[in-house]
């Protein structure tokens, strides 16, 4: 791999960590109200998980219906390492910085100097001229707010961010849609060059959401070049394909797991404290088979067994540590059995919990996602006493 491939992260000393840490809890508490609802990065509250959440609540409802959607993903090119330190100087003073805050800033972000260290040798030390600090405190709330405006510019499509990973999103019910859509995208790339934030076109690509047979295609343009075209994308971590099923996210997660638990049980074969056990196969396998669960988490029973049985075999190897027993026979060790025995639940069941725990913490503001709090049922309807409640309080929508 070149050197283009790897990102630079900033090992900042102690001191300028704590100092950062107490400016940015004082500057947080007084921006916090003007940063856009679409921004989910680095913000409490939010996390990959709404972002997502938000997005396919946007999308199912025109698919189930026969619709079709359309997305456009951006990939700036190096963001943070390329924000010039005067326009976000300008857009600190757009969100109300007093001149002795900005005059603190240019002076923490001037003459600015870092050097590279590989292997006991170190390079020349060399003057940063723009970019936000990679691994500082500061760093990602500098970062969205220099980009905090950029949804203000969309006019038709539903605008996400994940701090710098942003996609467009419109219902197509016609050609003037799409060109309403193409509108959008001359408006993004005209803000990056006003904001000297490029994007890489190679990897700003266009997709289609639709279940039907012949869904209007349409060529979009960054700057008259054609967006690749793609039938699968993966989007902070998750598969997205054209029809929307996830079934292709969670064969790869399973080849995935599979693998690190195959390295997992030849690591482990030898260890004697079963807490220790538990806790890489958590780290290294759960956590993949159940990273944003509550977003591609299927009821097909086909992809329900393929995730159980990865840890169905971790489960038996468990008990075998455990009672000194390999439980072979499916007939007397059911896997069930087996689950309890080692004190486990299944997967199914852990999903479940979460996405009633996602809801839960939506209800009660603790997760911040308009878009999934209004389409919950919570009004009864009246008269409900005598007569049957019609919709049902949580109804599940009809889906395919």
């Amino acid at each position: 791999m070149s050197v283009e491939g790897y990102r630079p992260v900033a090992v900042l000393s102690t001191p300028a960590k704590i100092f950062e840490t107490a400016i940015y809890k004082s500057l947080y508490a007084q921006v916090n109200a003007q940063l856009s609802e679409a921004q989910h990065g680095f913000r409490p509250m939010r996390s990959t998980t709404s972002n997502l959440m938000g997005y396919v609540a946007l999308l199912l409802p025109t698919l189930d219906v026969g619709g079709q959607t359309d997305s456009a993903y951006f990939d700036f090119k190096k963001a943070f390492d390329r924000v010039d330190n005067d326009v976000l100087l300008r857009k600190l003073a757009g969100v109300g910085f007093s001149p002795h805050l900005l005059k603190f800033f240019a002076s923490y972000m001037s003459d600015r100097q870092q050097y590279v260290e590989y292997a006991g040798h170190k390079s020349e030390q060399y003057f940063t001229r723009s970019g936000v600090s990679q691994g500082s405190n500061l760093g990602p709330l500098q970062f969205i707010l220099m980009i905090n405006d950029l949804p203000l510019v969309v006019k038709h499509a539903k605008c996400l961010l994940f701090a710098d990973d942003l996609k467009l999103s419109l219902t197509i019910n016609s050609v003037q849609d799409c060109e309403r859509l193409q509108a959008d995208i001359d408006r993004v790339v005209t803000w990056s060059k006003d904001n000297l934030l490029q994007f890489n076109n190679n990897k700003c690509s266009a997709i289609t959401f639709s279940r039907a047979h012949k869904p209007l295609i349409y060529t979009y343009n960054i700057d008259e070049v054609p967006m690749t075209r793609v039938k699968e994308i993966k989007d902070l971590g998750v598969y997205f394909n054209t029809q929307l099923n996830f079934r292709d996210h969670i064969v790869n997660i399973c080849k995935k797991a599979y693998k690190k638990l195959g390295f997992l049980l030849r690591t482990v074969r030898t260890f004697t404290n079963l807490k220790a056990i538990t806790v890489l196969y958590n780290t290294l396998v759960r956590s993949q088979l159940e990273c944003n669960a509550t977003i591609w988490g299927l009821h097909e029973h086909k992809y329900i067994l393929m995730l159980e049985r990865i840890q169905n075999k971790f489960m038996r190897f468990l008990y075998l540590k455990y009672y000194g027993v390999y439980p072979f026979y499916p007939l007397m060790y059911p896997t069930l059995f087996v689950l309890g025995m080692v004190g486990y639940n299944e997967l199914r069941v852990r999903r479940n919990l979460a996405l009633a725990l996602f809801v839960f913490k939506i209800i009660r503001g603790r997760l911040h996602e308009p878009n999934i709090l209004e389409q919950i049922h919570l009004c009864v309807p009246d008269r409900y006493v005598w007569r049957r409640r019609r919709p049902r309080l949580f109804v599940v929508a009809i889906s395919r």
